[in-house]
């Protein structure tokens, strides 16, 4: 794509030329857009500076500094302070009511304009590995944009649309993050895939919908916006996908572990080299491939990549080479070795299934010294809090870790039902809070340990890492 002229974004922003969305300045003729920025410093000669009003920093307070760092455009909601801003000549300001409905109309305008094929994303575990697995094998023949980090939201995702006219992007694999009702519909809307993906229903933010029902029904509002092959991946192991197969609009096909699926995971393990070995089938054709990840449990999150590599006529050898380049997302079992231990870093985010596929991971890794495993808060569970982490608790004394360190409100719970479950005082331990935790770490560790660190990603235990590197 090429990059956009301030013609087609006012358009984009106002079709109907309402006067809700002003030009203000003189812009140049030949102003030309290819990225949306909303850090005034990281702006350029072909910026649009996006002046969000968030919680803690206003963005109006910084179009000056924008304008300073060479962006010729802004992107402003707040009329009592952009009255104050002498805009240079050539420069301009768009003055709309809302800044994040405008960024998602641009995006709309952007997607619109994109030939390629997009792959939307949901669900509540597994989506972020997911993408990265999808756009890895998609590498093999296409050259795809994916989301980075968790810019899955209202905000983010229309930023990572924007980089579809920076750089020749034939293909796009986006993620789609669910807090409340009606998000999943916003995001498709704007994204307009052409492939869905839906890993499965969990219970994260399940304090927002009452139910796992509800979390399937907010995760399918992406169905009617497919477009194109209209192709929808589901999660056959999932009871409640699975229950949906003759219910949809547009008729889904399902991979998992179990024979009715259409794409069925045939065998996992891991090559001489320690990578993961996934062998499927899909179509009546056998697919062998190895990625280098540490979780067993990666190979659910291959499927939907393979289908989608099938669907868009890749060769096997395609999609194997490029899963040969996968990479995960920073945090997501992340292995990082010290001169002390081997830190497992799945800092990124946390779920009752996945801290238990963590813990699994943990104990099939070989170590050198002892397994020890730190987890603390799983956030936005609601009422099923309690129950949740206590699963986890279970689980991990099912297991055995040499150690087990809880930590937070609600990691006392895992802490409680694995004290439940037969592990000893001297095994599990509990601290109240991060600080707590960082105090009292070093100590209970040995030289040779193998440390996973897992929590939601408000509690911070990213932070762990470079106290445990530190010579």
């Amino acid at each position: 794509m090429q990059p956009i002229t301030l013609n087609t974004l006012m358009k984009w922003l106002d079709p109907a030329g309402h006067p809700d969305v002003r030009l203000l300045g003189k812009p140049a003729s030949d102003m030309l857009i290819d990225e949306m920025i909303i850090d005034s410093r990281k702006t350029g000669s072909t910026s649009l500076f996006c002046a969000f009003a968030g919680e803690r920093t206003d963005g109006h307070d910084y179009i000056g500094k924008a304008f300073e760092a060479g962006t010729p455009l802004v992107l402003a909601s707040d009329e009592a302070k952009v009255q104050k801003i002498e805009i240079p000549e050539g420069r301009a300001i768009i003055l709309v009511e809302n800044v994040t409905a405008a960024i998602g109309r641009i995006a709309r305008g952007l997607r619109e304009s994109f030939p390629g094929p997009v792959i939307g994303i949901t669900g509540s575990v597994g989506k972020t590995s997911t993408k990265d697995l999808t756009a890895a094998v998609l590498s093999g023949h296409f050259h795809p944009l994916k989301t980075q980090g968790n810019l899955n939201n209202e905000i983010g995702l229309p930023m990572t649309l924007t980089r579809l006219c920076k750089e020749s992007f034939d293909a796009a694999v986006v993620e789609m993050g669910l807090d409340r009702a009606g998000d999943i519909d916003y995001l498709a809307s704007l994204a307009e895939p052409e492939i869905g993906i839906v890993t499965n229903i969990g219970t994260s933010h399940i304090e927002n919908f009452g139910s796992q029902e509800g979390i399937l029904h907010a995760k399918l509002e992406l169905v009617p916006y497919l477009r194109g092959l209209k192709k929808l991946f589901l999660n056959g192991d999932d009871p409640l996908l699975y229950s949906m197969r003759d219910q949809l609009p547009v008729k889904p096909e399902y991979f998992g572990k179990d024979a009715r699926n259409d794409c069925r995971l045939l065998e996992t393990g891991r090559t001489e080299e320690g990578r993961l070995y996934v062998r499927a089938s899909y179509h009546d054709a056998v697919y062998e491939v190895s990625i280098d990840t540490l979780g067993l449990h990666m190979a659910m999150n291959v499927l939907p990549g393979i289908m989608t590599g099938v669907t868009l006529g890749m060769t096997a050898e395609e999609i194997r080479e490029g899963l040969r380049a996968y990479e995960a997302t920073p945090h997501r079992l992340q292995p990082v070795l010290t001169s002390r231990f081997l830190i497992i870093d799945d800092t990124y985010n946390a779920s009752p299934t996945s801290m238990m596929s963590a813990l699994d991971t943990l104990m099939e890794l070989p170590s050198r010294g002892r397994r020890v495993a730190v987890l603390g808060d799983i956030k936005e569970m609601g009422t099923f809090s309690r129950e949740g982490h206590r699963q986890v608790g279970t689980h991990a004394a099912s297991l055995k870790p040499d150690l087990l360190l809880t930590c937070g409100e609600e990691g006392r719970h895992i802490y409680e039902a694995a004290l439940e479950q037969g592990m000893s005082r001297d095994q599990c331990l509990y601290f109240p809070d991060l600080s707590a935790l960082k105090e009292g770490i070093l100590p209970l560790l040995e030289t040779g340990d193998t440390v996973l660190l897992k929590a939601s990603h408000s509690m911070e235990f990213t932070s762990l890492v470079p106290l445990l590197t530190e010579e």
